[in-house]
């Protein structure tokens, strides 16, 4: 069975290498969900361009600026976008 969405990581076990891990072991992933992870930065948002599938991305509380914003913008199936209190952007 694939795995197509992840909603709920504790913060504390989430950073940029990790991220990547998951950006590049679960391609087919089509929801993803992260709230207030102090250790993903904007180089752990560009591992997401693997995620070509993504469709609903949700950014919450987290502290990335607008360089992560080119690597956002370049998933092509995303239809679902949120930035709350991404103060850094």
């Amino acid at each position: 069975m694939a795995i197509d969405t992840i909603t709920s990581v504790d913060p504390r076990t989430i950073n940029d290498a990790i991220l990547a891990t998951y950006a590049k072991s679960l391609r087919g992933l089509s929801r993803l969900t992260l709230r207030n992870t102090p250790a993903v930065t904007d180089d752990g948002i560009s591992a997401l361009a693997n995620l070509q599938q993504l469709t609903h991305l949700d950014l919450i509380d987290l502290q990335i600026t607008g360089e992560a914003m080119p690597t956002v913008a370049s998933l092509p199936s995303l239809v679902s976008l949120d930035l709350r209190m991404c103060n850094g952007l």
